[in-house]
């Protein structure tokens, strides 16, 4: 089948035997392809915070580490069933990349960044990672408590929480 490819660069839950990779897997929403496995060039700060653990891609260029994820071609109906799951362009951004492939090849992809973000989230999140894994040794478990007390004491709602309450 022929389709326009773009080419995305997953961090998150949305690799392979994570919670939402099971968006990819559904054929409705467009076709996708796993090219394979790279690390960003560029250095980029991820954290897991909310109380739903959500990895973030902090949009803080040359901070934290080269991260690792799955690269995946993907047709445009498929693109934009990543956009509506990430809040595109609302809660993230998405950026053209460079990304390095296991076999040494660079490969330029979409990747989706959190432009802003509220003193909150870096206060109550996770060390920075360079590899995410939901069932990993990053300890979120502890972070829930702290992350409901700010948003009942500030009255927050989860967007309010990530981005803070001035862009609301």
């Amino acid at each position: 089948m022929t389709y326009e490819r773009h080419l995305v660069f997953l961090y998150g839950t949305l690799k392979t035997g994570e919670p939402n990779h099971h968006v990819l897997n559904n054929p409705d929403t467009g076709v996708h392809e796993l090219i394979g496995i790279g690390h960003t060039i560029e250095k980029f700060t991820l954290v897991i915070a909310t109380q739903f653990n959500i990895p973030f891609l902090l949009n803080e260029p040359g901070k934290g580490h080269q991260i690792t994820g799955e690269i995946y071609s993907v047709d445009e109906k498929k693109l934009a069933e990543l956009d509506r799951l990430e809040d595109y362009p609302n809660l993230y951004k998405r950026e053209k990349h460079s990304i390095k492939m296991i076999n040494d090849e660079v490969l330029h992809a979409w990747i989706y960044l959190l432009p802003i973000w509220s003193e909150e989230i870096v206060q109550t999140a996770s060390a920075p990672l360079q590899i995410y894994n939901s069932n990993g040794p990053h300890g979120r478990v502890l972070e829930k408590t702290k992350i409901l007390e700010i948003m009942e004491r500030e009255n927050l709602n989860l967007f309010q929480l990530i981005k803070g309450t001035q862009e609301i």
